[in-house]
């Protein structure tokens, strides 16, 4: 939604008269189109994406689309010229968000509700590595958009997947390889996808080396596309190293490079947040266009698989290390909780203890919290961690 550009005091509906705007003055146009609309909505707080302040006004729908934004009383207005009204009652009437960094299949949940329930018409899918393979993605694109869905849907293509699917795997990064990754990032953006998602943290992003991610990083340029990442590590004392190697990449391939939800985690110092941000102020006066989003609480939410050592993730054989290195993955998996704010800050999402914390699963069981997690595996559950500070979050949050 968006004031159409005109000038302060011309005709509006419902009278010749220009109608001041309660809260600020606000240059509308007339309707694009003339009367009847199909739906007024009226008596709500416009917040129309423009910049400009919020004011008292309403819109004017007409097959489908929003035709006016500005002033108005459907009381002023000619009999019959609004098939259905919609009173407002003093709520805001906003554009549709967008969410810059969704998860979610639009085939097991056409529609999408639960974003359309939070006023998201736009969601962005594919992140952190992981989405449909290549081959794959037109035919999930298609089948999308046959259902219907009540949002817009944007792909990404995931890093991860598509290291998979050339064939390196968990492995070492190699010329033969990078080349097939690469083919593969410019299939699924000339079948649509918007860009490159990276899980750097994760198994399948973790081989990835400097020379990998410039190469796909081509890629996504030559296509006028963007590079979103989950990054190496978003750990206080590893977060802004993560940074160099996101901002290298977009440096080394001329891509557009964005930091997925940013944060720092097990640091309480807002100063580390203003270092983070000055250096990516200092990158766009270099010339790499870098971005940012952020989400507003104190919990990352992944699978448990974070808590466990590389040596006991894919592609290890888990079996084995749990049986074999059974004392050294327990002593692993205690100190790794415990430095991240002990067991009542993983609160699980799913799984066998989903809705409770793995400090109130162990209580329960009358066991360590540690013996639950080796039983569960890296890939047994994803949980809610509660690591990160109130005040490093919120100055990310206020910068602009």
């Amino acid at each position: 939604l968006g004031g159409c550009g005109g000038e302060a005091g011309e005709a509006r509906p419902g009278g010749d008269a220009p109608a001041a705007a309660p809260e600020a003055p606000t240059p509308v146009s007339p309707p694009l189109v003339e009367g009847p609309w199909e739906l007024g909505i009226h008596g709500v707080l416009v917040v129309d994406g423009s910049g400009g302040a919020p004011f008292q006004g309403g819109a004017l729908v007409h097959r489908g689309q929003v035709v006016y934004v500005g002033p108005l009383d459907p009381d002023t207005l000619p009999d019959g010229a609004l098939l259905e009204v919609v009173d407002g009652q003093g709520r805001v009437l906003a554009p549709g968000f967008i969410d810059a960094h969704a998860h979610g299949d639009p085939l097991q949940t056409p529609g999408f509700p639960n974003f359309l329930a939070q006023g998201i018409t736009t969601v962005l899918l594919g992140m952190d590595g992981g989405s449909p393979r290549a081959g794959d993605l037109p035919g999930v694109m298609a089948e999308t958009e046959a259902l219907g869905p009540w949002t817009n849907v944007g792909w990404l293509a995931g890093h991860g997947t598509l290291r998979m699917e050339s064939g390196m795997g968990y492995g070492a990064s190699t010329p033969e390889g990078r080349e097939r990754l690469a083919a593969l990032v410019g299939q699924a953006m000339d079948a649509g996808a918007l860009g490159l998602s990276l899980g750097l943290e994760y198994d399948a992003g973790l081989p990835a080396d400097a020379e990998e991610l410039v190469r796909v990083g081509e890629e996504v340029a030559a296509r006028d596309g963007i590079i979103s990442s989950h990054m190496r590590s978003e750990d206080a004392d590893r977060v802004e190293d993560s940074l160099e190697e996101l901002l290298a990449q977009g440096a080394g391939s001329g891509a557009r490079v964005h930091a997925s939800h940013l944060k720092v985690v097990l640091g309480s110092d807002p100063g580390l947040a203003d270092r983070i941000l000055a250096r990516m102020d200092r990158a766009r006066a270099e010339g790499v266009e870098v971005s940012a989003d952020v989400y507003p609480y104190t919990a990352s939410f992944t699978g448990i698989g974070i808590l466990f050592p590389d040596w006991a993730r894919p592609p290890a054989d888990y079996e084995a290390v749990a049986r074999d290195r059974r004392a050294e993955l327990l002593d692993h998996l205690k100190e790794r909780v415990n430095s991240r704010n002990g067991p009542g800050a993983t609160l699980f999402g799913t799984g066998p203890w989903a809705g409770r914390t793995l400090a109130e699963a162990a209580e329960a069981e009358g066991r360590p919290f540690e013996e639950l997690l080796l039983e569960l595996g890296p890939s047994g559950a994803r949980a809610a961690y509660f690591v990160m500070d109130d005040a490093v979050m919120v100055r990310f949050l206020l910068d602009e």
